[in-house]
């Protein structure tokens, strides 16, 4: 959602608080902070299920992997195929929208959805193996996340013999991990940095935070559970380090700040799964965000495309006296825009790819690794 605020930028370029309203716009559309979020969740779910196969074995290992790789794979496989097809041959199909959406804006990822890109064998396979992310910008964190949560069953293996202590020690030598780049980068070590900082273990601890929330957070909530304004001001407290580390801006050293956003975002999760009921919270159990939640992978996939496709299109075909009187609706009007369109796709990729897909995983580990009876 991040393109959101790049569009907002120009039409909040020309006074001081319109520029403040863009800066605000990035923080609360911040995909910086979403992915974050996501990887301390993917970390709490994965977890449990791990902390479930423990006593199968090798078994138990293979059907987690296989379902992992059939949760992910699948859908981002189409969509790179479409994403592709519309490379190969968007120009000659539909001449009018590939010359609007050839142009880069602002410098946004010019690659994403321009048929001017150089198109060689090396494209569709370095991005069909999550080598590279130039069709679609958000499918970085598809290697991540598929890399990391195949990680995180050793990373159980070895929590599970240690203390408390040294479950807190193996937290932090992760973070150690994640901020060894730029460590070594003030060292003199600049190619070293960029090796680390190109790397998928930076993120490792956020997968591991959201592990610990089960021993966690019933530990930090057995006290005050049942006091809703304690749980309130933790709540407070990590969402102001979840938000507030997008506000930040360190240059080199602005993504590490996702330590301070990782933490804050466990904060938010502890207090929603193991704190006290809070009011404020019970949106959360609403049909909307239920339904969002099932199809929350396919919509995170086609989003950031639709609003690409929404916002040139406007850029590019309405002229300026419509949208300058009252910038901050258009950009309303848009991002809805782009939702709804992004709702409409993933739902058809979630109920013609990712269910079909998931039921085949379940029948292929009933097959290859039947679970105990």
């Amino acid at each position: 959602m991040m393109v959101a605020s790049s569009h907002a930028l120009l039409l909040f370029r020309h006074t001081a608080s319109q520029a403040v309203i863009a800066r605000w716009l990035g923080v609360f559309c911040s995909g910086w902070a979403g992915v974050t979020l996501f990887f301390v969740l993917s970390g709490f779910v994965l977890g449990l299920a791990i902390r479930r196969l423990e006593s199968d074995g090798s078994a138990g290992l293979l059907r987690y992997s296989i379902r992992r790789l059939f949760r992910i794979y699948p859908v981002f496989f189409c969509s790179t195929l479409v994403l592709l097809a519309w490379i190969y041959f968007g120009a000659n199909l539909l001449p009018g929208i590939s010359q609007w959406l050839g142009e880069p804006f602002l410098g946004y990822h010019p690659s994403v959805l321009n048929h001017h890109t150089p198109v060689s064998l090396m494209l569709p396979l370095r991005n069909l193996l999550m080598l590279d992310a130039s069709l679609n910008p958000v499918t970085w964190t598809l290697k991540v996340e598929m890399i990391c949560s195949l990680l995180l069953p050793l990373l159980h293996y070895i929590a599970r013999r240690l203390a408390s202590t040294g479950k807190l020690l193996l937290l932090l030598g992760l973070i150690w991990v994640a901020c060894l780049g730029k460590s070594l980068l003030l060292l003199g070590f600049a190619q070293a940095e960029v090796f680390f900082d190109s790397s998928v273990f930076k993120y490792l601890f956020l997968f591991y935070l959201g592990y610990l929330l089960p021993d966690a957070g019933p530990f930090l909530f057995r006290k005050i559970k049942a006091s809703a304004a304690l749980c309130g001001s933790i709540l407070i407290v990590g969402a102001t380090a979840f938000f507030g580390a997008s506000l930040l801006s360190l240059g080199a050293f602005t993504d590490d700040l996702r330590i301070v956003q990782g933490c804050g975002a466990a904060l938010i999760l502890a207090v929603i799964l193991y704190g006290a009921p809070l009011k404020s919270l019970r949106l959360l159990d609403g049909p909307i965000v239920s339904f969002y939640g099932k199809i929350s992978y396919s919509f995170y996939l086609w989003h950031d495309l639709a609003l690409i496709t929404v916002f040139r299109w406007f850029i590019y075909t309405a002229p300026a006296e419509l949208w300058r009187p009252c910038p901050l609706i258009w950009v309303g009007f848009l991002w809805l825009t782009s939702t709804l369109l992004a709702t409409a796709i993933a739902w058809i990729t979630f109920s013609r790819i990712e269910k079909p897909f998931i039921a085949l995983s379940r029948r292929i580990c009933l097959r290859l690794a039947p679970e105990p009876e």
